[in-house]
């Protein structure tokens, strides 16, 4: 298994049994579809693909989908059987209002997901960081600091 990338090591640090990246093979530890897979349940933050399939492919029960959908994911005949997805029904404004009375109540802090604070001047040199995988999070504010 190569090193943790950084959002897989922020990720164990919640008291995760496992935080993984899809894109290192981890076949000799959870073995994939149609052989047993090792995983009772998968939660996915992400939406990515790649994220979502690995999921699907190394979980025996359930995978719980949270992240924002990018692109189709393929639900394949190797999938059929016990596997089940759910998530949301779909962002709403009570939902929304639900999030933030947590935040005001102190009940989600949110702090640790942000990697940085930069100016909405410099989006595109935060959106490039995010793609890069340099930062988790990025707080855009829109005034100069």
């Amino acid at each position: 298994m190569t090193s943790p990338r950084p959002a897989a090591t922020f990720a164990a640090s919640f008291c995760l049994d496992a935080a993984c990246d899809p894109r290192d093979d981890l076949s000799a530890t959870f073995p994939a579809r149609p052989k047993a897979p090792a995983l009772d349940l998968t939660i996915d933050c992400v939406g990515a693909r790649a994220s979502v399939e690995f999921g699907m492919d190394h979980t025996r029960d359930y995978v719980a989908l949270f992240g924002v959908q990018r692109e189709d994911y393929t639900f394949a005949p190797r999938h059929y059987g016990n596997l089940r997805l759910c998530g949301y029904p779909g962002h709403s404004r009570q939902a929304a209002e639900y999030a933030v009375g947590l935040i005001e109540a102190g009940k989600l802090d949110l702090a640790p997901l942000v990697t940085m604070h930069l100016p909405l001047e410099r989006y595109t040199e935060g959106i490039d960081l995010l793609e890069k995988q340099a930062a988790i999070k990025i707080c855009f504010r829109p005034w100069a600091t």
